[in-house]
């Protein structure tokens, strides 16, 4: 069986894209949250003193790093990233099927045909079917 490292390797470049991207996309919302967290101190200023932007420079940052670090971290199956990498290089499913295929631990010499997990076909209706229908 062929060396699966560099499947993985691919897939694992695609996981760090994604991740990546995630990280911007809820780092973005976090810093939305941090805006409207912000207005309180930003409301309170007078009470606050300068100290109302400070804490509202705070709530900027800590929203922007909550929902970054929150968007890394979420799971991602590597299934789901295998089909990602297919169709981001026009694989036609070619990683995520070798990647599953590997799961199965299908190699070569392994009776795939009398696997107990193929379906029994029945062509039993099709013998008295009409050629020309």
């Amino acid at each position: 069986m062929p060396d699966l490292t560099i499947l993985q390797r691919a897939v694992a470049d695609v996981s760090r894209q994604i991740r990546v991207r995630r990280a911007e996309f809820y780092g973005l919302r976090g810093l939305f949250g941090g805006a409207l967290a912000a207005l309180l101190p930003l409301v309170l200023r007078d009470s606050l003193g300068w100290s109302g932007f400070l804490w509202a420079g705070g709530c900027l940052a800590v929203g922007a790093i909550v929902g970054a670090v929150a968007g890394y971290l979420m799971p991602l199956p590597s299934g789901e990233a295998a089909r990602l990498a297919d169709r981001g290089y026009g694989l036609q499913d070619r990683v995520a099927t070798a990647l599953a295929l590997t799961a199965m631990r299908v190699g070569p010499g392994w009776p795939v045909a009398s696997s107990s997990r193929l379906p029994k076909l029945d062509f039993s209706a099709l013998r008295n079917a009409p050629l020309g229908a």
